[in-house]
């Protein structure tokens, strides 16, 4: 199997949605309400959802559609489009590399975590996948974070090592605050000098 086309929420270039999904911006995500909010909201989903389909190896590739493509956001509206925020001069759009470029990482991670609301002061049990793409082994920590309004609340660090074309399964604990609110959750690793991060976020109650 080859998954060549997937999550289905195209954006045009300026933000603005195509014919197959404006309905569900607005039903699914009403607070992504401009250009700029839609493009986050874009970006992160294709992010997880890149990571999920990498992860679990369930696919011999994961091909992103589409790399160059269209974008129509007028009469007629276009139905697909690329990621381009400058085309001519090869830019992406900055969201888009922000979440895809460490989701298409040849040693990558995946947050195997699909909570949105967790119970303040109890302890939960983190699922990490690592996935080695490489015909080299990897061998280096992972570095797991709780944060909250951009600041760092927990920090743990994991040794993890992976073979060439691996698939490693890690977990970790973590004693949630009692505060209430929004919370991230992230996972890294240096990868050739890069940080590759798996984010999700969940609120606290």
């Amino acid at each position: 199997i080859i998954i060549n086309e997937y999550e289905w929420l195209w954006l045009n270039r300026d933000g603005s949605p195509t014919t197959l999904d404006k309905g569900i911006y607005a039903n699914l995500f009403p607070e992504a309400n401009t250009p700029e909010k839609r493009l986050k909201v874009y970006a992160k989903l294709m992010g997880i959802t890149t990571e999920f389909w990498r992860a679990h190896r369930l696919a011999a590739g994961v091909l992103y559609f589409c790399g160059l493509s269209y974008s129509r956001s007028t009469y007629p509206i276009g139905q697909t489009s690329d990621n381009w925020a400058d085309v001519k001069n090869l830019v992406l759009e900055p969201h888009f590399v922000q979440y895809m470029k460490p989701a298409f990482s040849p040693v990558g991670l995946m947050l195997d975590f699909w909570k949105s609301t967790l119970r303040g002061g109890e302890e939960q049990t983190i699922s990490m996948i690592l996935i080695n793409d490489t015909y080299d082994k990897w061998a280096g920590n992972i570095q797991l974070l709780l944060v909250k309004d951009g600041k760092v609340m927990i920090t743990k660090n994991i040794t993890a090592t992976i073979q060439q074309l691996g698939k490693e399964n890690y977990r970790s604990t973590l004693l949630l605050p009692t505060e209430k609110g929004k919370y991230q959750l992230v996972a890294e690793i240096i990868y050739k000098g890069e940080q590759i991060k798996s984010i999700r976020e969940f609120n606290v109650h």
